[in-house]
């Protein structure tokens, strides 16, 4: 991808370290995964209006009156976007357009945009689409927790890490009060424990409704890696 800062030419990047990238821009520089502030708040403003202005090549001042939002892309398909305190992604799409920016993610940018009405001029939300909204956000909220136990389970770090970045609460609980923390305890998946812990913020002193602890699921199912991570964090 093609950086903003001419004493840059290019740095290779895939798409989960390059919305990494856009979420810690949208984040002040604080980084989402590490908690770390990887750039200071004046370099984070600097390089979002750099991007705002010169980011998309010759298509910028276009992609600023439709979207309003930061961005750069590169002539190899890829392209970061921030909306600033909300959200970064980096979508990669190999056909580029005649300014040579990759059209398809071109497009998705704007249409996101206008689906969610995150231009910095939509001034109000029509109710019914308030209500619609609110409806979906809670439908998904419950695939949302599923998908992060279902993780858990399966020790999946990866794919916790993108629902984390994406802004899943792992403190989440299913029907049963059961958090992330409780199911990896269970099985006894030390790295998923590790990162929920020191990256995501969970909180090992959460109770199910049978008033256990992620530190007393793993005592229960002998998982002696996931009791000294717990028994550290409490």
């Amino acid at each position: 991808m093609a950086a903003p800062d001419s004493q840059c030419a290019s740095t290779e990047i895939t798409c989960e370290s390059g919305a990494a990238m856009a979420a810690s821009l949208a984040n002040g520089g604080l980084c989402p995964l590490s908690g770390d502030q990887v750039l200071s708040p004046a370099a984070t403003r600097s390089m979002l209006s750099m991007m705002q202005v010169a980011g998309m090549k010759d298509y910028s001042t276009t992609f600023h009156y439709k979207t309003s939002v930061p961005a750069v892309s590169s002539s190899h398909g890829s392209l970061l976007a921030v909306v600033p305190g909300v959200l970064g992604l980096v979508a990669l799409s190999p056909e580029t357009d005649a300014c040579g920016n990759p059209w398809r993610a071109v497009h998705f940018c704007q249409e996101l945009i206008s689906t969610f009405q995150l231009h910095s001029f939509d001034i109000r939300t029509p109710f019914r689409q308030i209500l619609a909204y609110r409806q979906w956000k809670t439908e998904s909220e419950g695939y949302q927790i599923m998908n992060v136990l279902l993780a858990a389970f399966k020790g999946n770090v990866q794919a916790l890490r993108r629902y984390f970045l994406s802004g899943v609460d792992v403190n989440a609980v299913d029907y049963d009060g059961r958090s992330a923390l409780h199911v990896a305890a269970a099985e006894g998946h030390a790295e998923v424990i590790r990162f929920l812990l020191e990256n995501a913020g969970a909180n090992p002193a959460l109770r199910d409704r049978w008033g256990s602890s992620p530190l007393q699921e793993a005592r229960r199912h002998n998982k002696e890696a996931a009791v000294q991570l717990l028994q550290g964090s409490t």
